[in-house]
């Protein structure tokens, strides 16, 4: 399963070129915390620099997409940690034998992308997501880095979706009572 988790503002924006978020919201920042503990999470280079661990996120698996070679990577990368690093997204889908048996790769767990725009911006467009965790943010941060596809107008993501013949259903959306400026949407991709 690949799910992404994303937040974005009123003008479809996630963050800052220097790797800030343009917000600090616990219940947010609470939500990804329970969602992809215990699991692997993917993200570009900038993003995980950004995070400012070598070992990246704690209790969780994590996989870092660049093309950038190696030895200009490494110094941002603990060489003790289980960090990946990859080159390709198809890497999460590329199919593996054990015992003579072909599977996904990850068939038996969960893989989240949580950034940055590029990254999301392949996953989409290889329509390898089954799951797009989303928080909306109700307000116009002014940030510098927008997404390709418009998330703030998830009802439109989902009309352009259908004429690719992707088709995604709203499985849960909610309004936390600690902070009713953010909506917490579940979209998920129709088999």
């Amino acid at each position: 399963m690949i799910r992404m988790i994303l937040a974005v503002d009123s003008g479809n924006a996630i963050g800052w070129k220097n790797g800030d978020l343009p917000w600090k919201i616990p219940a947010d920042m609470k939500r990804f915390k329970e969602l992809t503990t215990g699991h692997t999470v993917v993200m570009g280079f900038n993003t995980f620099k950004s995070l400012g661990r070598t070992a990246g996120l704690p209790n969780r698996k994590n996989i870092v997409l660049t093309r950038k070679p190696w030895s200009e990577s490494r110094q941002h990368i603990d060489p003790h940690s289980a960090v990946d690093v990859i080159s390709n997204l198809d890497w999460l889908v590329m199919p593996v034998q054990e015992a003579g048996v072909v599977r996904s790769r990850y068939e038996a767990s969960t893989c989240w992308i949580i950034g940055g725009a590029s990254v999301y911006a392949e996953a989409i467009d290889k329509q390898i997501v089954d799951e797009i965790y989303l928080t909306l943010v109700d307000a116009n941060s002014g940030a510098d880095v927008t997404l390709k596809h418009d998330f703030s107008a998830w009802k439109l993501f989902i009309l352009q979706q259908q004429k690719l013949g992707v088709y995604w259903e709203l499985e849960d959306i909610q309004t936390p009572v600690s902070d009713p400026a953010i909506t917490f949407i579940k979209l998920a991709k129709l088999k």
